[in-house]
């Protein structure tokens, strides 16, 4: 039985009780309302925690006075949307109401519905009467939003400020990732090598297993396997960037012939250009649109991983997908001792030539613990990504020699590891496609290069060919355009910049192809 009532005010008004206790004013709600929302109201987007009768959306709504925005509104109790549906005062579209267990769909809602770029600023607001009464389950729900809105922006502002490199790596990417040569297969274990500073004390033991259980080594750490005299059997890499083509200096040719390279499709795509076998990717929230618009004739089915915000969580969710069964980790410590990367690794080297009598190498690296702390915020992230992850998927874990334990894991190795890669070819030669696809982009962007005004800019980008993806391209435009308020003709400059380096990036790939033949 409902604890929630509705009773009749002394003038006339309805009024929410919760056992003995009014959540609205028996004498006015709305003067009461009034008093709860704020004077001046500066934004488009209210998340609104507690629902009542609706009094204080009223009030809100109308110190609006008909903009347009957005009332999320988050209720603990089922009964009360029930009451709400029958006694509520307010049914505005601009309103939407979710209960607090159905926080996934609010964020379905929102990332399918809310333009970043005409978000002034997100204003909480709380009926206090009633978030008082649960409050620890609006608490939680509160930082639940805030969490929600800090990875959501990041992920944004990631989206706005690399987008741009993830199509040029994507374009000159395409033929390979499009014409797959073979599909991969773990049977048994496997060991993950990171570039963490306990890598270099465990390499007599990396090579009483090598041969016995396929090594998936992050491109960081590389390079003191391969001077160890070990050749990796995967090579993860997964950065866009062009620091990470370092890793690949100075190797043997038996690296790039015998070792596959498993990368994102976005990877600096410089680096699959090494390799005689490469193995393609995906990582959620990276250059999406845009691969599904390349990918909407072929119908490729690439595994797709979750953004856990390093390499090493790629190769984590590699192997998993691969079907590991016990997962060994080598230098993986999530975080820092007297070093921030192994003896051997390129960042170990770069800080040992920078480094003098004056500035020796244990200042430079303690320079950076100190800045970050032990376990800055990046290993804090992974170090929960990693746990979340082994805690649903049930995936059993060994940490060697671990600077910092995670929950749910094990230590040392298991009995007897074994392990070893399958590889089955396949044969496909779909070249022509990816080229006339890219060759649509082209033309597309070759229309918007020409356009002279923002008007006939953004008229050219609302038709549908490509749309969305090129929507994702000028996001940082975007927004320095509506939120900002920009300068038209400066928006235009930088839209056509980023024009000029895909249409290289085209061009590109064309003459890449033109001398393989």
């Amino acid at each position: 039985m409902s604890k929630f009532s509705i009773e009749e005010g002394k003038k006339g008004f309805l009024t929410l009780k919760y056992m003995d206790r009014y959540i609205h004013s028996k004498i006015d709600p709305v003067k009461e309302a009034e008093r709860l929302i704020p004077e001046n109201i500066n934004s488009n987007l209210f998340m609104i925690l507690g629902l009542g009768l609706g009094y204080h959306l009223e009030v809100l709504l109308k110190k609006l006075e008909g903009k347009k925005c957005t009332l999320f509104v988050f209720e603990e109790n089922q009964d009360l949307i029930q009451l709400y549906s029958r006694y509520g005062i307010v049914h505005d579209s601009r309103v939407i109401v979710f209960h607090s267990k159905d926080f996934d769909q609010f964020i379905h809602y929102f990332e399918k519905n809310i333009q970043a770029e005409s978000i002034e600023h997100p204003v909480f607001i709380e009926l206090k009467s009633e978030t008082v009464i649960f409050k620890n389950e609006y608490e939680k729900l509160r930082k639940r939003i805030e969490e929600f809105f800090r990875y959501h922006f990041q992920s944004l502002f990631t989206e706005a400020e690399f987008n741009i490199l993830w199509y040029k790596n994507l374009i000159i990417n395409s033929e390979r990732i499009f014409n797959p040569a073979f599909n991969l297969f773990l049977e048994g274990d496997a060991l993950l090598i990171s570039a963490g500073p306990t890598l270099a004390r465990n390499i007599p033991l990396l090579k009483s297993l090598y041969k016995k259980v396929p090594f998936f080594c992050v491109d960081t750490a590389l390079k003191p396997l391969v001077e160890s005299g070990m050749i990796p059997e995967i090579i993860i890499a997964s950065d866009a960037q062009i620091h990470n083509y370092k890793d690949f200096y100075h190797l043997p040719d038996q690296v790039f012939k015998q070792s596959i390279l498993a990368c994102d499709v976005t990877v600096y795509y410089k680096i699959p250009e090494l390799f005689s076998k490469v193995y393609f990717y995906r990582t959620e929230n990276t250059a999406d649109l845009f691969f599904e618009e390349l990918n909407h004739s072929f119908g490729l089915s690439l595994p797709v991983f979750p953004s856990g915000g390093s390499v090493a969580a790629s190769a984590f969710s590699l192997a998993y997908y691969l079907g590991v069964e016990n997962m060994m980790m080598v230098g993986q410590d999530l975080g820092y001792s007297q070093i921030t990367h192994s003896r051997g690794t390129v960042h170990f080297d770069r800080a040992l030539i920078q480094s003098n009598k004056k500035e020796t190498l244990l200042n430079f690296f303690q320079k950076i613990v100190f800045k970050r702390g032990k376990q800055d915020l990046f290993l804090k992230n992974l170090m929960r990504w990693m746990e979340d992850f082994i805690y649903l998927v049930r995936q059993t874990v060994y940490q060697i020699d671990p600077f910092v334990p995670l929950k749910n894991s094990n230590f040392g190795l298991p009995l007897d590891p074994y392990g070893r890669i399958c590889l089955f070819q396949k044969l496909s030669n779909r070249k022509s496609e990816v080229s006339l696809i890219l060759g649509l982009f082209l033309e597309k962007l070759v229309k918007l290069r020409k356009a002279d005004t923002l008007e006939v800019f953004m008229k050219i980008r609302k038709d549908n060919l490509f749309q969305e993806a090129i929507d994702k391209l000028f996001l940082k435009q975007d927004l320095y355009l509506n939120r900002k308020q920009g300068n038209e003709q400066l928006y235009l400059g930088a839209c056509y910049r980023i024009i000029d380096r895909i249409i290289r990036a085209v061009e590109y790939l064309m003459k890449r192809k033109k001398n393989e033949l």
